[in-house]
């Protein structure tokens, strides 16, 4: 009976579980109890506690009728996979109860179910003397015997059964029969209770854990416990798309929205297809162009020679003066460099002053910025034809970077540029953008 009922229950359970959904932080699928009679109590729980999964089966008789009965149960603790991972079992005059355990896995789904029985003990009966024809004893020592006819009993729980004959001996030569006990254990099935619980799914780590606003970014998460049909939360502005699952690795899309993705750390967590969600989590990092950091390379002085760029390309043929290579990188909020593709440099310069006057002048121009957060930019003074600028030429202006992504621009650096004769000085004024730069 208990195998037929088991397998019954366990493709409802499959069929229940398809169309269950719950609040993301309850773990207990479902349970059931089928011990609904008057005078005995039937329960079983499971649970997780500090990694280890803990059942319990009880089976309680009303304390009026433990006399003559006594409470039987069997707890049994099993995973998803109809695995059979605890079994223990209890009989008791009052309370039968019975504890399992296992250690926990991620993402398993553990049910504790209980068989429950009432066993009748015993019932007395006294037999006071013997069959027609065996009083008195006939002195031939023979053996005498008597015989009670069968006896009907019903209990207090709505059950009954039926008890054989019993035969013994003689125990009295002068025609009085024994005082007889009569036994029979009749065990008396109540039914089945069962409760199940899924443990939420782990995460352990993701790669990368970092990626640039406006991007979208291939990513995977690892941990334990993933199955089919569970899905990603990465926070505010940021879309998920799983891409594929295995047990210990999802492969997903993060697309970080422009406008609504918060700068920073975003908790990620993994839900399960039944509505359990992982109670670790992992950091992603949204990057937002902050600021640039620079390196000014070494002055160069051309004397008829061309400027050129920091990938050699020409951008004055013929040259008498005098020029550096700046190399910026793009950082974010916490200093990192920024090493992915996408983003664009803006240079817009005003002019300030200059000497002689008319020279130098407005302009903007743009960059692509290359995988690993760094674009280049010349700072020179020259003419084009000798002599190279004297003593009183120069120019200053004003410098204004921007780092540009698709509907979004984020101002990085602020720059008042001296270009004197024979050499330029750059002074950083971002934390006072309203420099005049004099």
């Amino acid at each position: 009976m208990k195998k037929t009922i088991f397998c019954a229950a366990l493709l409802i359970f499959i069929s229940c579980l398809a169309a269950t959904r719950s609040n993301a932080q309850q773990v207990f699928l479902f349970s059931q109890s089928s011990c609904e009679r008057d005078g005995v109590d039937c329960e079983s729980s499971v649970e997780l506690d500090g990694g280890i999964i803990w059942g319990y089966s009880s089976t309680e008789v009303d304390y009026y009728a433990s006399d003559d009965y006594s409470a039987y149960v069997d707890g049994e603790l099993y995973d998803q996979n109809v695995t059979l991972l605890d079994n223990e079992w209890d009989e008791e005059d009052f309370i039968a109860e019975v504890y399992t355990s296992t250690p926990a896995s991620p993402g398993t789904i553990y049910i504790e179910r209980g068989y429950h029985d009432v066993i009748a003990r015993y019932y007395y009966e006294d037999i006071e003397k013997g069959p027609e024809g065996c009083s008195p004893c006939d002195g031939c020592n023979t053996d005498c015997y008597y015989f009670y006819n069968n006896w009907y009993w019903s209990d207090p729980f709505g059950f009954s059964f039926m008890n054989g004959g019993y035969f013994s001996d003689w125990e009295n030569l002068y025609g009085y029969g024994p005082s007889a006990e009569i036994e029979n254990d009749e065990t008396i099935y109540l039914g089945q209770t069962f409760q199940s619980l899924q443990t939420p799914p782990r995460v352990t780590g993701i790669s990368p854990n970092k990626g640039l606003i406006t991007t979208t970014v291939s990513v995977t998460i690892n941990g334990n416990g993933f199955k089919s049909g569970a899905t990603v939360n990465a926070g505010s502005g940021i879309t998920v798309s799983v891409t594929s699952i295995s047990g210990s690795h999802i492969n997903a899309s993060f697309d970080i929205d422009s406008q609504t993705s918060t700068g920073g750390n975003h908790s990620v967590t993994v839900t399960s297809a039944s509505g359990v969600t992982s109670r670790t989590s992992v950091n992603f990092y949204v990057q937002i162009p902050t600021s640039l950091s620079l390196s000014i390379g070494s002055l160069r002085t051309h004397n008829g020679g061309s400027i050129t760029d920091c990938q050699g390309t020409v951008l004055v043929p013929v040259a008498y003066g005098y020029s550096r290579l700046l190399t910026y990188t793009v950082l974010d909020q916490t200093g990192a460099a920024i090493t992915q593709t996408g983003m664009t440099a803006t240079e817009a310069v005003y002019l300030v002053s200059s000497s002689p006057p008319g020279s130098g002048g407005d302009f903007e121009k743009s960059v692509s910025i290359a995988s690993n957060g760094t674009f280049c930019d010349v700072q020179a003074l020259y003419h084009e034809t000798s002599p190279a600028p004297a003593s009183g030429e120069y120019i200053k202006a004003k410098q204004l970077l921007n780092i540009t992504l698709p509907g979004r621009l984020d101002a990085v650096r602020v720059n008042c540029l001296n270009q004197q004769h024979d050499d330029v000085t750059i002074t950083d004024t971002t934390s006072n953008p309203n420099a005049s730069c004099q």
